[in-house]
């Protein structure tokens, strides 16, 4: 069921009182990050992906390029 007009504002009003809390959270989460240790993740993850992830010939444009081609003439 949409909400009425009165309800919408109501739910804005809410959102932008609630954006000076969000924002000092986000700050927050921020500052207790541990970059070097996300950097590490990030890297060990990429090797996993590199070494599990299947080979492909192409990126698919060409495939993608003799389709539309295709479709355009008939």
């Amino acid at each position: 069921m949409p909400l009425s007009q009165a309800q919408q504002k109501a739910l804005a009003m809410q959102w932008k009182a609630a954006a000076p809390a969000l924002r000092k959270a986000r700050h927050a989460d921020i500052r207790r990050q541990d970059n070097a240790r996300v950097i590490c993740s990030l890297d060990e993850l990429s090797r996993h992906v590199l070494k599990t992830a299947k080979s492909r010939n192409s990126s698919g444009f060409v495939q993608m390029y003799r389709v539309l081609s295709r479709s355009a003439h008939p």
